[in-house]
């Protein structure tokens, strides 16, 4: 049986909301509830295979961001059951990441936090700082970094500290085009390795090759998972819909994933899917 590294079990997360800043104060500390509660995740239920690359697609608002964050321990669910086999670390171009610190600083301040030993860490800066090829601006405070220098030095930092887990979200759809390709070699690399990936991206494309599975999320609920080659027509259609609709009506509209597989899949992979259907 395969090892499980992440399970996810009827996962909710729900946030008290208010016009009033001090209701809204007071919401985030608990003391009050707000006058509406919007829901980021309804629900969701699935498990992640030690090894597997998980990717999460879903139009903004859709709940990956949170759900993300959940998996990383960066904040918590309302309800349902989390299970992570392992250390997972969260890459984002603006998150973990000090701004009055210099890129070197920042690279030994995370690795403090992660407990790695000084002859570690003097082992491991060299390689952090070569990988994010960021130069003479490795001195430089990250306060005065562009958004691709924050998430190369985020990635560098993230995948030689080497986590159980690594959850990538948006933190290369900013980065140069050889720079993410030497990221998707390294991604490789960790994959061989057996870590376990979550990939969180607009870039749908980039999933196609790389990801073994596909969720995909829409208003908070999971309505798809499945293999990359089955959810990326229909999604790439359905998000052309969605765009084109008003606020109302994309409120109320609910895909029908099947519907659009069926449109949008080439006739033997519909067929396959149909067939497993009636099994």
């Amino acid at each position: 049986m395969d090892e499980i590294a992440i399970e996810c079990k009827n996962i909710s997360k729900q946030y008290h909301l208010s016009s009033k800043p001090l209701t809204q104060i007071q919401c985030l500390l608990g003391l009050k509830n707000g006058d509406r509660i919007h829901r980021a995740l309804d629900n969701v239920s699935f498990r992640v295979k030690k090894g597997e690359i998980l990717g999460i697609i879903g139009m903004n608002g859709s709940g990956k961001s949170t759900l993300s964050r959940i998996i990383a321990g960066i904040t918590k669910q309302t309800s349902g059951r989390l299970y992570c086999r392992g250390y997972a670390n969260m890459l984002s171009a603006n998150t973990g990441l000090n701004s009055y610190m210099t890129g070197l600083e920042n690279i030994r301040y995370k690795c403090l936090l992660m407990g790695i030993s000084k002859k570690k860490m003097d082992k491991l800066i060299p390689k952090i700082v070569a990988f994010s090829d960021l130069g003479k601006f490795i001195d430089q405070p990250l306060r005065t970094y562009s958004s691709g220098m924050r998430a190369r030095l985020g990635f560098s930092i993230s995948v030689f500290i080497v986590p159980d887990i690594l959850i990538i979200d948006e933190a290369l759809a900013v980065g140069d085009m050889g720079f993410s390709a030497k990221c998707t070699k390294k991604m490789r690399e960790l994959k061989a390795k057996n870590r376990t990936i979550i990939y969180v991206s607009h870039s749908v494309n980039s999933m196609q090759n790389f990801c073994d599975r596909i969720i995909w999320l829409n208003q908070g609920k999971l309505i798809a998972d499945d293999v990359p080659e089955r959810l990326i027509a229909p999604y790439c259609a359905f998000a052309r819909d969605y765009t084109e609709m008003t606020d109302k009506e994309r409120m109320y509209f609910k895909p029908d994933v099947r519907e659009y597989q069926k449109k949008y899949l080439p006739k033997e992979v519909w067929e396959a899917i149909e067939n497993e259907a009636k099994k």
